[in-house]
């Protein structure tokens, strides 16, 4: 009731809608607690998975990542669905994630610009990839804040870091010379199934497709999960300096002694493997790592840098002296670093061509191979996938706009390192240790389960080998969690390695490689930020938004997954699934079933060249037991598709030239030897230093009686003379480098392929 004229008013308090709200305010703190706990596991988990699961750019162009990425793009909308449940819109705001999203907006406005002009899946494809990094990022950036998590955090990826590395020391000692002994002590028919398995089981003898997987064999440099050595020890590099600055940092205590021998222990583990890599470039970064450190740290405590480096040092001697004495290295990994730094400046010179030419929107991501043949040097090495730079990468695939957004992300972090920005945390409670070890084995599990549902790329000694190293190492820094220090100079030193070794090697598109330095720079951005008491206050480095507004990101978030599983992960996987079908029955003899799986997969992505590239090798293949005009009709239509989807595939071209000189051998009618003709112009038009198409156009030229076949000899001859590559050279190729034992060649007409490429072109210059 109202109160009386002259009657003051009372304040009267219902205590059951006060209880109400109470309870209402436990059970929403205990659900963001219990919400932001497991978004925190899942993050751990994905990332301690991506160190198992690694790709490389080829996996990621044919879309062997997609597993992974689904993840990241479900734990992103998991994190928005929570700030939205919660009624929590504080976000972490940085300069460097406004930048990242916003290269990632014109990737795709690059993207569409260039579409038709490549192989439209691995470009896509590429593109998701880079979504993907910019989703670890965001979740970092939100998730991994300071104190006893953060360095829980990093334990775990240090314990997979070791594990990683006692995989590649056993690779490197026993696994490698195993299969070598396999290879070598094989007949042809046991090399073909290894190399069936290396996925170049068309490889023929003498070929440089099966020069340089018998090269690597023949090499003892690990690689584990990672494509390439080079990767595997860019991925390594960033957490041995790590180890180094807790052995730098930690203070003179009775703990210091155990935390410091436990420190060596992996600097040990983990220097051996860097070392068997034999990649300069990860040395060379390790070493200005270790530089930066000291110059750092240099007033603070001599003793302490002076302690750590010696005892570091002597640990590098022994490592090194246990890889000298097992014949792991040798002083060519000296003399030969000037030809190895020539090499990068010969890919860096091709690089600027091709970005002058295509400077403002790029060739598309995972596109550079096929672009990069029309640039190459007579005298370059190999048909690079990507210029050996992660700024001429980013350049070259999205144009000038993205390489200049991403040299700011990258100027911001550096600048960051010397001057930290202000962050305070809205304070919540910790979430144990336990826990996140836990998601760190459970991401060596996702890692399985995923790469099982995909490539099948994680050797089983990775689980008996690098398991148990795992747990050993995440029991044995416990108590640096507990009590140690991560500085800003630990994790800033760390990303400048991670960045100086891109800077002269491939993996900023390698997953592997590149979620560790998107996780620094996010851990660096947050190392020295500190919980804020009022949590309600706008804190430093931090956003609040709007309901409606964190609405729309939990849109954005659901866009980004949908989007992504119509366009990338469903074609990808089910293509994936109907191509395995294909093979099996193919190698069964079950040519029709095979042919019903291949025509499933270019259903499911019309996009991508695989399936297409299958079809019409299985129809030349059916050409060689039954050669029918309808035979010759249903390749011809699946070569023209293939044509069309992969334009600009020089090695495409090659084959298809190859096949068509094959079935006129075959058959005598002169049109596909002018498609064979035809067909070789246009791989010297997508690779124009390349001595072998010049050689085998004058053959082919020849034949059919052209006029310009000598000449074009003449040019094969000179080309041939400018590249000192033994496995390029004309006098070690063949006219003919695939299988066609199964065909019936007529012998008026057949060349003789006994003969190097170098005679055949040397005959044909002698008609003139």
């Amino acid at each position: 009731m109202p109160p009386a004229v002259g009657q003051k008013p009372t304040l009267v308090i219902d205590w059951r809608i006060c209880k109400s709200m109470a309870s209402s305010g436990k059970q929403l703190d205990y659900a963001k607690h219990h919400w932001q706990q497991w978004l925190l596991i899942g993050c751990v988990s994905l990332l301690t998975s991506s160190a198992f699961m690694t790709g490389d750019s080829t996996s990621v162009g044919e879309g062997l990542m997609t597993w992974p990425l689904w993840a990241w793009f479900g734990l992103l909308l998991s994190w928005a669905v929570f700030h939205v449940r919660c009624r929590d819109g504080m976000l972490r705001v940085d300069r460097t994630l406004l930048l990242l999203l916003a290269s990632v907006a014109v990737m795709f406005v690059s993207f569409l610009v260039t579409r038709g002009t490549g192989d439209e899946r691995v470009s896509l494809n590429g593109l998701w990839q880079w979504v993907g990094f910019a989703t670890v990022f965001t979740l970092c950036l939100q998730c991994l804040r300071p104190g006893r998590e953060m360095r829980a955090i990093v334990v775990v990826m240090l314990a997979a870091a070791t594990a990683i590395a006692c995989v590649g020391i056993y690779d490197s000692l026993v696994q490698i010379p195993n299969l070598r002994m396999e290879y070598f002590n094989s007949n042809e028919m046991g090399r073909m199934g290894m190399l069936q398995q290396a996925g170049i089981g068309d490889a023929a003898i003498g070929s440089p497709a099966r020069y340089h997987f018998e090269s690597r064999l023949q090499s003892p440099e690990p690689f584990v999960t990672f494509s390439l050595t080079n990767s595997l020890a860019g991925f390594l590099a960033p957490w041995l300096l790590i180890i180094l600055g807790m052995i730098i940092t930690t203070q003179r205590t009775c703990l210091s002694r155990s935390i410091i021998a436990k420190s060596l222990t992996l600097v040990f583990l983990i220097s051996v493997c860097l070392l068997l890599t034999k990649s300069r470039s990860a040395w060379c970064a390790v070493l200005l790592g270790a530089a930066y450190l000291t110059a750092v740290q240099f007033k603070v405590g001599r003793q302490r840098i002076a302690r750590g480096l010696c005892l570091s040092g002597v640990l590098l001697a022994v490592a090194v002296g246990c890889a000298w004495f097992t014949n792991r290295l040798d002083m060519k990994i000296l003399s030969e670093a000037s030809n190895s730094l020539l090499y990068r400046l010969e890919y860096w010179r091709s690089s600027m061509a091709m970005v002058a030419d295509h400077w403002l929107w790029g060739v598309g991501a995972g596109n550079f191979r096929d672009a990069y043949m029309a640039y190459k040097l007579p005298a370059a090495s190999e048909a690079i996938a990507d210029p050996h730079n992660a700024i001429l990468e980013i350049w070259t695939s999205f144009g000038t706009l993205v390489a200049l957004l991403m040299l700011a992300v990258f100027g911001i972090a550096i600048k960051r390192i010397f001057k930290p920005v202000a962050v305070n945390f809205p304070a919540q409670a910790e979430v144990s240790s336990t826990k996140i070890f836990m998601g760190g084995a459970l991401g060596i599990v996702l890692a399985i389960f995923m790469d099982a549902l995909g490539p099948g790329l994680i050797p089983d000694r990775v689980l008996y080998v690098g398991f148990p190293i795992f747990a050993i190492v995440i029991y044995l820094l416990q108590d640096w969690v507990k009590n140690g220090e991560l500085t800003r100079v630990q994790l800033g030193g760390a990303f400048v390695v991670w960045l100086f070794n891109l800077s002269m090697q491939s993996g900023i598109s390698v997953p592997g490689v590149s979620i560790t330095g998107w996780m620094l720079l996010a851990m660096l951005l947050n190392c020295e930020g500190k919980s804020s008491a009022a949590a309600a206050t706008l804190t430093a480095g931090h956003k609040k938004f709007g309901r409606n507004q964190m609405g729309m990101i939990l849109v954005g978030a659901l866009l980004v997954l949908g989007t992504f599983h119509v366009t990338g992960h469903h074609p990808v996987t089910q293509s994936a699934a109907h191509l395995l079908d294909a093979r099996y029955y193919n190698g069964q003899g079950q040519s029709g079933r095979a042919m019903k799986s291949v025509d499933a997969a270019i259903a499911a992505d019309p996009a991508s060249a695989r399936a297409y590239d299958l079809k019409t090798n299985m129809l030349f293949h059916r050409l060689a037991q039954n050669l029918t005009s309808a035979g010759m009709t249903d390749y011809l239509t699946a070569m023209e598709k293939v044509k069309l989807v992969h334009a600009n595939s020089h090695p495409l071209h090659i084959t298809l030239a190859q096949q068509c000189f094959v079935i006129y051998q075959a058959t005598d009618e002169k049109i596909w030897l002018q498609r064979a003709v035809e067909l070789t112009k246009k791989e010297v038009e997508l690779f124009p230093s390349s001595a072998y198409s010049w050689g085998r156009l004058a053959v082919f030229e020849s034949i059919l009686g052209s006029a310009t076949a000598v000449a074009t000899a003449k040019q094969a001859l000179e080309l041939n003379e400018q590249n000192p590559h033994l496995e390029f050279k004309l006098e070690n190729r063949r006219c003919i480098e695939l299988d066609y034992q199964a065909w019936k060649l007529q012998s008026n007409i057949s060349i003789n392929n006994a003969k190097s490429l170098e005679q055949l072109v040397q005959e044909v210059r002698k008609e003139q």
